[in-house]
């Protein structure tokens, strides 16, 4: 079984080339999958022979499903064809991608365990739910907490490490939307999918829900002084907006005794690592140096 590929779908997106990068480096052979609703019949059969579908995919964000809750829907009826082309017996394992960030009802205290209450207020909350309601029988939904990494990107309402490290590098301001003392769950993107790929070859059944996250909340203050030791000696500027964002959740983060119980899984890269890791990765573009 060890010679069947693993499938990814979403190859190119930021967390995809991290899960490919690490199945590489476990010497396993990966299948990628760039386009997933336009599977011809042979590349369904080719899919059927793979160890695992790692779903890594995903084009909308807390603010642009905010937005628009009615673009969503394009996303949730490609992960929902996707799943009708998996024959109904000995299909791969689907891995799914989804939220920690945004599942989970607010009216409970953090941590997070994956018993707790879930919330629909939100669109993009809905869209992750109802794509963990379409996985198959065997299927396991992660609910990741806040990925960031060497190599993401800015984009709109998501990914404040990304959105302030860049802004160091061009000399702007950071944007503080709301209380400084807002707590999130950080988790790098190597260990998001090192988190995936466990669960993807565990032996056995596996639960249909699991958490992977840092396992603690870091305030955005905590989060500015390490951003402002990374990047000194620069001057960092901080724009405040009292007003939070309607996406935005105040304090979450995740339990993550399950998935250190099903697979050993716990993260290996600490916040100053890994922020240390990307402003590198920022300052080698800018300089033009590998």
């Amino acid at each position: 079984m060890d010679d069947l590929p693993v499938a990814v779908v979403g190859p190119r997106g930021f967390l995809g080339t991290y899960v490919i990068r690490h199945l590489k480096s476990r010497g396993l052979p990966v299948m990628p999958i760039q386009r997933s609703e336009e599977l011809a019949s042979d590349e369904i059969d080719s899919l059927c022979q793979t160890r695992a579908i790692l779903w890594c995919a995903g084009s909308s964000t807390p603010h642009t499903a905010s937005e628009d809750p009615s673009s969503t829907g394009a996303e949730l009826l490609s992960f929902r064809r996707f799943v009708s082309l998996l024959p109904d017996t000995t299909q791969p394992r689907l891995v799914l991608a989804s939220s920690g960030g945004t599942a989970y009802a607010t009216d409970i205290e953090p941590p997070y365990s994956e018993s707790a209450p879930t919330d629909r207020g939100s669109a993009y909350a809905r869209l992750k739910l109802d794509m963990e309601a379409s996985l198959p029988t065997d299927g396991v939904a992660v609910r990741l907490s806040n990925i960031y990494g060497a190599g993401q990107k800015p984009r709109r309402g998501l990914g404040v490490v990304a959105h302030w490290l860049h802004a160091a590098a061009n000399g702007s301001a950071l944007r503080l939307f709301g209380s400084d003392q807002s707590a999130r769950d950080y988790l790098h993107a190597s260990d998001a999918a090192e988190a995936m790929i466990s669960l993807a070859l565990a032996e056995g059944p596996v639960p249909s829900v699991v958490n992977a996250g840092s396992g603690h909340a870091t305030t955005l203050s905590e989060l500015l002084e390490i951003i402002r030791r990374t990047t000194s000696p620069l001057e960092i500027a901080v724009e405040r907006v009292l007003t939070p964002r309607g996406f935005d959740r105040q304090e979450t983060w995740l339990d993550i005794q399950l998935i250190e119980k099903t697979t050993g899984w716990l993260p290996a890269v600490g916040l100053e690592e890994g922020v240390a890791q990307a402003w590198r990765q920022i300052r080698s573009d800018i300089d033009g140096e590998p």
